[in-house]
């Protein structure tokens, strides 16, 4: 029997055969792949996590070597669906019989900032959009825990959107229970067109709430976030009376990838943008990782990108500054979901998914040409999901860094944005583009953005 007719046999199957399509899956999915066959791959993957729900994480994993290394964005889209949609009926079916949250299944994503901060708002949307009705559990044990939080400081930010358990017996229980009543806190599906990652969902779940009359951000800074911080930040020179700036600029160092490799930035670029805001008398504070090249003469900066320091300062940087300045990255997000204004830079790709926020983009061109690409190139191909340096790269796309001057540019609109200037009405003129792209109400692209539009 062929392995796709074994797959949807309708009586019981033997050890034998479960066994069989096991072991063989892998093998299927690399024969059809040699024909690309795309679509008979995403259908044998839906068959496959429908006949074995304990491996609906297949999908998931196979969706993202489709976006990361072929390029392929309609067969990403159509496996995230089936991983979500498997993972909705087996957590529906668990809930029904033993009258249970669901339980936060991937846990290992509590050691990168990034992601506790955007799986913890996705609960908060679901929880305030009714898509959920109790707060996932979350297994954080007391003893020999196996993953560590990366910021402590953000633990008393998880009790709003998660039921926390950390006794022994209680982690034992509830991790027999993950397989059973499962939510996986990376996807999000908000309607049966609209669901996926942070990307996908966010702007579409700020709207919805926004128009509610509800606070479109998760997070709200507390007094003992502020008391710890606000100690430790006035004790290494920040004048908490004066405006100031928090900086982070991705570099090598930490989570090193192929695939993160055009999120990370040459420092170097930025220094007159930096020089400008502080000629400004706007303080600006440096956060991040010890590998990050010293920015050195720049009297009213404060580096502390070296300096051990507690959770709770670059929690209360990235809320209350007068705007966040730098690329896509963990400090990015805390600073979003705390509703601080933000000038994202060096964004890769062509999709968005911050508001507040004023966004400016890399160029990409055509290696051979020369030729810059505008956005209807990226959204209209297969590379509209794309971020990943590798596929654009075989697709014949170079990275354009941003210049010196583009960052200075961009932060003197920062300025305007925030005072409700120029940059605002020039963004307004372009409301057609950037529906036509996408871009949802209440996002704020740079100048030199706009004009890719």
């Amino acid at each position: 029997m062929l392995y796709s007719d074994l797959l949807q046999k309708k009586a019981p199957y033997s050890l034998n055969e479960i066994q069989f399509l096991q072991v063989n899956l892998d093998t299927e999915i690399n024969k059809l792949l040699s024909r690309n066959s795309v679509d008979d791959i995403c259908y044998l993957v839906e068959n496959y996590i429908n006949q074995f729900p304990h491996a609906r994480h297949r999908a998931r994993q196979i969706a993202y070597v489709f976006r990361d290394q072929l390029g392929l964005s309609t067969a990403y889209e159509r496996l995230i669906k089936a991983s979500i949609d498997v993972t909705d009926k087996v957590s529906a079916i668990g809930k029904k019989i033993y009258n249970l949250p669901a339980v936060f299944e991937n846990l290992h994503s509590i050691e990168r900032i990034g992601e506790i901060v955007f799986q913890t708002a996705l609960v908060h949307y679901s929880l305030q959009l009714g898509l959920l009705e109790t707060k996932p559990i979350l297994m954080l044990p007391d003893e020999n825990p196996v993953y560590k939080i990366a910021n402590k400081g953000f633990l008393p930010y998880l009790k709003d959107s998660f039921e926390i358990v950390s006794t022994t017996a209680d982690v034992n229980f509830f991790n027999s229970m993950r397989l059973i009543i499962p939510y996986f806190g990376q996807l999000m599906k908000v309607t049966e067109e609209i669901y996926g990652g942070d990307t996908q969902v966010i702007p579409v779940c700020y709207n919805l709430l926004k128009k509610s009359g509800k606070r479109p951000f998760a997070f709200e800074i507390l007094e003992q976030t502020e008391e710890i911080a606000t100690k430790f930040l006035s004790a290494h020179g920040l004048n908490l009376k004066k405006p100031f700036v928090t900086l982070h600029l991705r570099e090598p160092g930490y989570v090193d990838s192929a695939l993160h490799e055009w999120r990370n930035v040459n420092v170097e670029t930025y220094k007159p943008a930096i020089s400008w805001l502080l000629r400004q008398g706007i303080q600006i504070v440096r956060i991040g990782h010890p590998k990050m090249t010293p920015i050195e003469g720049e009297t009213g900066l404060i580096d502390l990108t070296s300096i051990k320091r507690p959770g709770e300062v670059d929690i209360y940087l990235c809320a209350k500054n007068l705007f966040f300045y730098g690329t896509d990255s963990g400090p990015c997000a805390l600073a979003y979901q705390f509703g601080a204004p933000a000038l994202i830079s060096s964004t890769v790709g062509c999709t968005v998914k911050y508001q507040n926020s004023l966004i400016q983009f890399q160029k990409m061109k055509w290696s051979e040409s020369g030729r810059l690409l505008r956005f209807s190139d990226i959204l209209m191909s297969e590379l509209r999901q794309v971020v990943s340096p590798t596929v654009f790269k075989r697709a014949g796309i170079e990275m354009q860094p941003i210049s010196p001057s583009e960052h200075l540019k961009s932060v003197k609109e920062m300025i305007e944005f925030l005072e409700g200037g120029k940059i605002i009405k020039t963004n307004q003129e372009y409301n057609n583009r950037k529906v036509r792209s996408n871009i949802k109400e209440y996002t704020y692209l740079t100048s030199d953005t706009l004009d890719l539009l």
